[in-house]
């Protein structure tokens, strides 16, 4: 099994200053020194220092007027399925030193797809990465948890958001979502809830809780090796190999975090 540094070769804006503090954000973005920029931003979400930021990750904010943005909002629009409504604010791209993953043959089975989370624990994810949870019931187990629809990771991000909620969402309340790279190899069609499951069954790399609703696979796109699975929100087809499943949306599931590169954060805000 092959180990690599993955970290892609999309260009990015020119940046030749290390910083640029004595320029206001308007500046910036006229110039577009999109690197400072994304420090900058990060380091008022986050709480820590640019250089600080600068020794766990790099960054750039992706500009509305890249492919890359172009394909991630169309994705971020079209896994819209709730009765709540969110708009794309801000794209950073993310490139974690410390972020390894492992492949062999699953390589080919590797998604963009989204993790909700609430604003506390960005920091943490961002300079540490990802670390498996401790057990809680939830419905597959201790794994890490991640969707191809953009609002049911956006529940985790604002309790107001989750159905349960007694409170609307307010127009203009903003969360983050993490969208990443994730090599899911074979994964388990589950139809039953596995809560003990601590890894993937014997055989398998991970574990779908197949959805009644999906992405159409006609409309996906590519990012690098990864497919994004941005198409239209469908029925799934009753010639589907996978019948009744258990759940409305696509949740999947992995229990290795080297499965797992951070590739963009996004932030958004309820509209």
């Amino acid at each position: 099994m092959a180990y690599f540094q993955d970290f892609e070769s999309e260009e990015e804006d020119p940046n030749p200053f290390s910083t640029m503090s004595d320029m206001d954000d308007d500046s910036l973005q006229r110039l577009k020194l999109h690197k400072p920029l994304g420090y900058r931003f990060l380091s008022r979400l986050t709480g820590l220092t640019e250089l600080a930021l600068r020794e766990s990750f790099t960054t750039t904010l992706v500009s509305s007027e890249k492919s890359t943005y172009n394909d991630i909002d169309t994705y971020f629009n079209n896994g819209q399925c709730h009765t709540f409504r969110l708009r794309m604010t801000k794209l950073f791209r993310i490139r974690r030193f410390e972020d390894v993953n492992c492949f062999g043959d699953e390589s080919q089975n590797r998604k963009l797809l989204w993790h909700g989370t609430k604003s506390e624990n960005i920091t943490s994810i961002l300079t540490r990465g990802f670390t498996r949870p401790t057990p809680n019931g939830q419905m597959f187990g201790n794994g890490l948890y991640f969707a191809d629809r953009t609002s049911k990771s956006a529940q985790y991000c604002l309790p107001s958001l989750m159905g349960s909620s007694s409170s609307s969402p307010a127009k203009g309340q903003r969360g983050h979502l993490f969208l990443c790279a994730v090599s899911l190899g074979k994964s388990y069609p589950s139809k039953t809830a596995l809560n003990d499951y601590v890894a993937a069954p014997t055989n398998y790399d991970s574990i779908l809780g197949a959805g009644k609703l999906i992405p159409n696979a006609s409309e996906s796109r590519r990012y690098h090796d990864a497919e994004i699975p941005c198409g239209k929100t469908i029925s799934r087809p009753t010639s589907d190999s996978i019948q009744n499943p258990p759940l409305k949306f696509n949740e999947y599931i992995v229990y290795d975090v080297d499965k797992i590169t951070i590739k963009f954060l996004v932030e958004f805000q309820v509209v």
